[in-house]
């Protein structure tokens, strides 16, 4: 009994050094991930860091191999002014905030990683304005940081959305079909034409779909998006043809070159092919729509 209470006693003494070593040591732990976090954050973000104006850039370039796009801002939205005058597509626009705006989670001493490394021998190059060019590399140590370099400097930067984005010049387009800004006012699908009255859509003919279709139509195409813009396969001839016609009288132009098993509508004036799936064919050409009898 006596050994089984020294015993006893040596674990509660051994308990309470511990519990008294964790006392003098936590707090100093805790401190210095405050530090470190601190510094971190304390990073100027790339745009100040490159000078950039306040009211941020108001030219963009980016190069990635043998594409490079052109960005131009005017009355606060931006547009790809080459190599075509489109509207870009927001998740591309997107990360090149990200990128200016972002503070750098880490500047690293050493400017001279191995290319194998940073992957910065093969990068995304965006200038903004006149200022030095930003080098985009590889992902990071940790998490979804990436590899950046500018004027002499290497970062971590983190750019969680990079990976899901691709950079030939097609993929800087908007994949919507018709802007979101824009107000149809006329559709002329291959058999069939809708006409809007005030916020009423009429269908001619008359009889061969439910008068609810052409609504539903209507509102199909002011949301319609592509899966993928790719570059005009000029191999395949137009099957027939799609025109939207705009409140102030515009109109936007589609070549439908396939509409089975999927749909495929191209852009003449751009040069480019929207691929979007088969069941956006009854929707948008054919007044087939859920709920809706036939």
């Amino acid at each position: 009994p006596s050994m089984s209470r020294r015993l006893v006693i040596n674990l509660v003494l051994i308990a309470l050094v511990a519990g008294l070593a964790a006392l003098l040591f936590l707090p100093g732990l805790f401190d210095q991930t405050r530090t470190q976090g601190s510094s971190t954050s304390s990073l100027a973000p790339l745009g100040e860091q490159l000078d950039l104006a306040d009211g941020g850039p108001s030219t963009v370039r980016v190069r990635r191999g043998s594409d490079q796009i052109r960005l131009a801002r005017a009355d606060g939205a931006w547009r790809m002014i080459s190599p075509a005058n489109a509207r870009p597509d927001a998740a591309h626009l997107a990360l090149i905030k990200t990128l200016r705006s972002t503070p750098p989670e880490r500047q690293l001493a050493d400017t001279t990683l191995d290319s194998e490394v940073s992957g910065l021998d093969t990068p995304l190059v965006v200038q903004y304005d006149d200022r030095p060019p930003v080098r985009i590399g590889g992902p990071g140590p940790t998490g979804a940081t990436r590899y950046v370099a500018a004027a002499g400097a290497l970062w971590l930067v983190a750019l969680p959305h990079y990976d899901t984005l691709s950079w030939h010049w097609t993929d800087w387009l908007d994949r919507a079909l018709v802007p979101e800004s824009r107000r149809l006012t006329r559709i002329v699908l291959p058999d069939y034409t809708l006409s809007r009255t005030h916020d009423t859509w009429t269908l001619a003919p008359k009889g061969r779909r439910p008068a609810a279709a052409a609504d539903a139509t209507a509102a199909a195409w002011q949301r319609a998006a592509a899966l993928a813009v790719v570059p005009a396969d000029h191999r395949r001839e137009r099957l027939s043809r799609v025109t939207l016609v705009f409140a102030d009288d515009s109109q936007k132009i589609y070549d439908v070159i396939e509409r089975g098993p999927n749909l495929i509508l191209r852009d003449d004036a751009l040069d480019v092919d929207y691929h979007l799936a088969g069941n956006r064919i009854d929707a948008l050409l054919n007044l087939v729509h859920p709920g809706l009898s036939k």
